[in-house]
């Protein structure tokens, strides 16, 4: 019997901030194992102490030709917990904890961490329901967004961050006076309308290039959508490593985190391109009417724009006429600060999570 199995959603590229639980086992020398649903690298092999449940499955796109591969892993799942084989549990979003709750709420009572990364199936009332049982029975739930306290239960949440566990930050911003700046996305690619409607507003300035760094998610093809209609001042990196992040931030002036106001899902989440902004120094665009553009005007990070009806090439020019150097890098050193005083309170809950793993090891 080992003592605790990390499960995730996602592969193991997409799931970087299982690294504070796997530091935290293995600091304490806590036998793990890591499940991943490795949905796009077939031939990848797991390591030590990871169990890969594989089937390609993209984000985005039909749920409904989704639901034999998620059947297929919930079934995988399921078998693992039903064996025993671990005395503790770390479930990363909801969706897996509720595949299994019947299974959680039964074995694991106050034996598994719930951690909330995101916005999912919250508008349907049974998903809820299991959701907020699930809650209550946890050893304790961490949210990534105090905006997620909005389709939450009132409950002590631990606050965690999407940010890296280490980083170099950069010593100051690149805006000032050039001829061309660069708007760049880095990550996944979402969000189709949205950038569309940025590349169009954008698509006649010569003041503003965009570049997209990530893999298009089904439906976001937006390279396709820019040769069709001769865009001419977008550019297309392609996939990356996150070790590669450095590098590329150093050829973006300006992020773009344009996501729109449809749903919970973008209204409520706080994106890692958030704390990007404040490592690298890169001011961060927005959408109005989401609780990032509240974190982002609390901090002095960059500005919110509506990009269906604002003109963002004038916004744009009048926030870098404009720009307050010393009032922006000041707010980036607040918010890391601020951001690592939840990680000092998360880390301190893991360890306690730890010791109690240990003392179920000794009855």
């Amino acid at each position: 019997m080992k003592d605790c199995l990390i499960i995730s959603f996602f592969s193991k590229n997409e799931t970087g901030f299982g690294s504070y639980y796997i530091e935290a086992l293995e600091s304490n020398a806590v036998s793990y194992d890591v499940l991943y649903f490795e949905r796009y690298q077939m031939d990848r092999c797991p390591g030590e102490n990871e169990i890969a449940f594989k089937h390609y499955c993209p984000t985005g796109g039909s749920r409904l030709k989704k639901l034999r591969t998620m059947l297929g892993y919930a079934r995988f799942l399921r078998k693992i917990i039903r064996k025993g084989r671990y005395r503790a549990l770390i479930v990363l979003t909801t969706m897996p904890a509720v595949m299994a709750s019947d299974l959680l709420l039964k074995q694991y009572r106050g034996r598994f961490i719930l951690d909330i990364r995101d916005y999912t199936h919250e508008d349907i009332g049974l998903y809820t329901h299991i959701e907020r049982r699930l809650i209550n029975a946890a050893y304790t739930t961490v949210i990534s967004s105090r905006g997620f306290e909005e389709f939450l239960p009132k409950q002590r949440y631990v606050y965690t961050h999407n940010i890296a566990k280490v980083y170099t930050t950069r010593s100051t911003s690149n805006i000032g006076n050039k001829r061309i700046y660069k708007i760049g996305f880095v990550g996944s690619i979402r969000y189709f309308k949205e950038n569309c409607a940025l590349i169009r507003q954008l698509s006649g300035n010569e003041r503003y290039h965009l570049v997209y760094h990530g893999t298009h998610t089904q439906g976001c093809d937006l390279e396709r959508y820019c040769k069709e209609h001769g865009f001419e001042n977008v550019q297309f990196g392609g996939s990356f490593d996150n070790s590669e992040k450095d590098k590329l931030y150093n050829g973006i002036d300006i992020i773009n985190s344009i996501y729109g106001t449809e749903g919970k899902e973008t209204t409520t989440a706080v994106p890692n391109r958030f704390y990007d902004a404040a490592i690298y120094r890169c001011p961060i665009i927005v959408s109005k009417g989401t609780y990032l553009q509240e974190l982002v005007q609390e901090y002095n990070l960059g500005i919110a724009v509506d990009i269906h009806r604002d003109d963002v090439g004038a916004l744009l020019d009048d926030y870098i006429r404009t720009f307050d150097k010393v009032k922006f890098e000041e707010g980036c050193d607040r918010l890391l600060e601020d951001v690592e005083r939840d990680m000092s309170g998360y880390r301190s809950m893991l360890s306690s999570f730890v010791l109690e793993i240990g003392k179920q090891y000794q009855q």
